[in-house]
C-alpha cells in the first residue's frame, strides 16, 4: 500500500581523525540518547546535500571547518525504532578539518574530545556508531600508521 511508506530522515556523521585520534561528541543530558558518545553530524535539511549539511553540522556543533567530497562517504547505517525514535538512514563521510579551520571545541555545551582506537573500543556509543565500531576503530588505527 502505497500510504504506508514509511518516510526516512537522512541522516551525516563527519569521521574526522587527527594525529591517530577521532572527534566525538557526547550527547547532552535531556536530548535523546543523553551522555552516549557519537561522531559529529546531524539531520540533512530539505535540498541540502549531504556535503553542505555536514559542513552546517561540523560549524554548529564544533566549530570546525571540515573538507568533504561525496567520495568520502564511507558507510551508511539504516536505523529503526526501537533502537531510534524514528527510521533514519546514517551516512558516514570522512571530513578532515581544513588547513584555515578554527580549533575544534564544543559548541552546544556538549562533552567534546579526541579518543585512541583503543578509547573508541570502550566508550558508550550512539546505536549507528555502535553499529560501526569497528569500522572506526580500523579508520583510526589506519592513521596511526
Amino acid at each position: 500500500n502505497h500510504g504506508d511508506e514509511v518516510t526516512r530522515t537522512d541522516v551525516v556523521a563527519a569521521i574526522i581523525i587527527r594525529d591517530g585520534r577521532i572527534l566525538l561528541t557526547q550527547r547532552r543530558r535531556g536530548k535523546a540518547l543523553a551522555y552516549k558518545w557519537c561522531t559529529p553530524g546531524g539531520t540533512v535539511d530539505g535540498a541540502e546535500s549531504h556535503c553542505t549539511a555536514l559542513a552546517r553540522e561540523c560549524s554548529e556543533e564544533v566549530n570546525a571547518t571540515i573538507v568533504a567530497y561525496p567520495h568520502s562517504a564511507r558507510f551508511m547505517v539504516a536505523l529503526d525504532p526501537p533502537d531510534v525514535f524514528a527510521p533514519m538512514d546514517v551516512h558516514y563521510y570522512y571530513a578532515p578539518i581544513s588547513a584555515d579551520s578554527h580549533e575544534p571545541r564544543p559548541m552546544e555545551g556538549q562533552g567534546f574530545g579526541w579518543f585512541t582506537a583503543n578509547d573508541l573500543a570502550r566508550l558508550e556509543l550512539t546505536p549507528a556508531d555502535e553499529a560501526r565500531r569497528e569500522e572506526l576503530v580500523m579508520l583510526v588505527r589506519g592513521a596511526n600508521r
